[in-house]
């Protein structure tokens, strides 16, 4: 929260919006770091773009979010 009690927005382009810059700086077996994983759009490239990654999220409804973000796309891409 900022100061005076209004909520933080912060723009969110997307997974789609980060996945070239995971090609040009992950090689394709690197690991893709985040460590303030918010609702997971990082890691959610990575998982596209073929990379491991590791995120970290302090935040519990944030953590919630990634997490069931990601297993969206797991139990979706099991399906297909």
């Amino acid at each position: 929260m900022a100061a005076g009690g209004s909520i933080l927005s912060f723009p969110n382009r997307g997974p789609w919006a980060l996945e070239p810059l995971i090609d040009s700086f992950c090689p394709r077996d690197g690991i893709v770091l985040d460590p303030f994983a918010g609702s997971g759009s990082s890691l959610i490239a990575a998982r596209n773009r073929g990379r491991r990654f590791v995120g970290i999220e302090l935040d519990p409804e944030h953590y919630l979010t990634a997490s069931e973000r990601l297993a969206g796309i797991s139990h979706h891409s099991q399906a297909a």
